[in-house]
């Protein structure tokens, strides 16, 4: 909350905030989907976007998270950029070389030789990077050109890609380490290359967003391929593919083939999401010697889902297509299709990119600890990250923003550094979407040795804790209601309070592991299903202030 405060003439003053933290202090952990303290001014939350996996920090926009809030520190951030001049142009052999920084040509002429650049990045590009670079040949020049990322010992750290003809051409190089400078070279008796034409970016990690709700929005490169490493698991069970095909002046093409009368649908796996709107571009050739002369092709979600055409109208030419498709079936599998052709009929696909441009989820990788020790729970995995936002929009209970926990396996790890002896507090706010006690787990240890546990009893049954040696019953049924939950682990002195109804009972002694996690427990492997907006730990006994604690917390959510 923010309070309006006047001077002794009355006169408004700057509005301060106010959080729980503010009235309540000493908490071991924080982690809210509202801003606890005024003195916080980390980040809410690290978020995983589902089109291309691109990580960013997520704000609060004055109180809470909304769509408002600032996005920042996006994986892959800055952009990359090559710097190069003529100094860095080598060539070794019997031939001479002579630049031209007027025109950007550089030129080799004679009998034999290596010519290479190094072209180095302004910032070292990190492992994983998905980085393309754009060449051209000039023409009437033979050879065969390598391209490839090297680090600073000289090093290649990433795939090969050829060029074997003339024209401009984009290579896709993925780093396998921290690159530092694009390396291109040749061995030819005579050799033009436009040095203005050189570019490369770093695609995997960009983000131009600044808003929550522009990162949801925003284009994300889901999936691309210049097929310069072959066929890139594309496959189809009609006839065969074929990877770094050249025709029609293109070198790397995808090639199909037809076995037998029928229609063309190669396809991929996991370019696709269900829900999700998509903007795909891609080049296709289809040459003059095939028996059918059919130029009816589309770009199609598998399993009868939406359709595409293309408008293919001419042979023996590259021609490059952008449609728009909005997938409904379900399945993630993409495919390139075309009414009926005849036996070895061929096509070309090149340059396949597809663009999510909404539909998208959030995921949550890291819910920052607010209470100043840095105690940050966190996941890792991508399969087992809580969901912040589905199909576009946020998540929210109550009207508020929430967490979705799916019950199968997604959970957030805590390292608190060391056990944190009784008495401890523990309070959340949660709606469960079943009463079923395997999918209420909400706080458990991971490691070994002692254990505080909270979740409920057998099915529609009441909130417990346990610490070892001894489990405490509430009496208070769970429901798939949005609830305060406030719990005290201190032996014979333990509370459970559900949405202010308290009832008094006895724990074991033990306190809470060093490295516990919400939203799961370690008893039968089991986890929770349901939304969670709030999760604070105090290594204390918070009794004397629990009416206080949960009525901030019932005014904030309005339970």
């Amino acid at each position: 909350m923010f309070l309006a405060l006047k001077n002794a003439l009355g006169k408004p003053l700057v509005a301060t905030y106010k959080g729980l933290l503010d009235s309540f202090s000493g908490a071991s952990a924080a982690y809210s989907l509202r801003r606890l303290s005024g003195s916080y001014t980390g980040h809410a939350l690290r978020v995983r976007r589902s089109g291309d996996n691109v990580e960013a920090d997520v704000g609060f926009n004055g109180g809470s998270v909304s769509l408002t809030s600032p996005v920042t520190n996006a994986s892959g951030e800055p952009a990359y950029t090559l710097t190069y001049s003529d100094s860095a142009w080598q060539f070794t052999g019997s031939a001479t070389f002579t630049s031209s920084s007027s025109t950007g040509a550089f030129v080799i002429s004679g009998t034999s030789g290596t010519f290479s650049t190094d072209l180095t990045f302004s910032t070292s590009v990190a492992s994983g990077s998905a980085v393309s670079v754009r060449v051209t040949v000039a023409s009437g020049i033979s050879g065969t050109w390598s391209v490839n990322l090297q680090d600073a010992s000289g090093s290649v750290v990433s795939n090969s890609a050829a060029i074997t003809t003339q024209g401009t051409k984009t290579l896709s190089l993925t780093s396998t380490a921290p690159a530092t400078k694009v390396v291109i070279s040749t061995i030819s008796s005579s050799a033009i290359i436009n040095a203005s034409s050189f570019s490369a970016t770093a695609s995997e990690g960009d983000t131009a967003a600044t808003t929550l709700d522009a990162f949801l929005k925003e284009g994300a490169i889901t999936y691309s391929s210049d097929y310069s490493s072959g066929t890139d698991s594309w496959t189809f069970s009609g006839g065969s593919v074929a990877g770094q095909a050249s025709i029609g002046g293109e070198d790397n093409a995808l090639k199909v083939t037809r076995s037998g009368a029928g229609a063309f649908f190669p396809q991929r796996s996991n370019v696709i999401a269900v829900d999700g709107t998509y903007i795909i571009t891609l080049k296709l050739y289809v040459p003059s010697t095939n028996t059918s002369g059919n130029l009816n092709f589309n770009v199609k979600e598998a399993g009868g889902g939406n359709t595409v055409a293309t408008n293919l109208t001419a042979q023996d030419t590259w021609t490059t297509f952008t449609v728009e498709l909005v997938v409904s079936g379900g399945n993630n599998v993409i495919q390139v299709t075309s009414s009926s052709m005849s036996d070895g009929d061929e096509f070309y696909i090149k340059d396949f990119v597809a663009t999510q441009t909404g539909g998208m989820d959030l995921f949550v990788d890291t819910w920052y600890d607010q209470s100043g020790n840095e105690k940050n729970a966190t996941q890792s995995t991508a399969g087992n990250q809580a969901k912040l936002a589905s199909g576009g929009s946020l998540i929210t209970t109550g009207g508020k923003i929430a967490m979705d926990f799916d019950g199968s396996n997604d959970f957030l790890d805590i390292d608190f550094g060391a056990n944190l002896s009784q008495p401890n507090t523990v309070l959340f706010v949660h709606e469960s979407d079943n009463t079923n006690a395997a999918d209420n787990e909400f706080f458990d240890e991971r490691g070994s040795g002692q254990r505080s546990l909270i979740d409920v009893g057998s099915d529609g049954d009441d909130y417990r804790i346990f610490a070892t040696g001894s489990l405490f019953f509430s009496g208070i049924d769970i429901t798939t209601n949005q609830s305060t939950v406030f719990t005290v682990f201190n032996g014979s002195s333990s509370v459970i309070s559900i949405n202010g109804t308290a009832a008094t009972g006895t724990t074991g002694t033990n306190g809470i592991n060093q490295t516990q996690a919400i939203a799961y427990s370690e008893g039968n492997n089991d986890f929770y299903n349901g939304t969670m907006q709030e999760f604070i730990v105090y290594n204390s006994d918070q009794s004397s202030n629990r009416t206080g604690l949960e009525s901030d917390l019932s005014d904030f959510y309005d339970i």
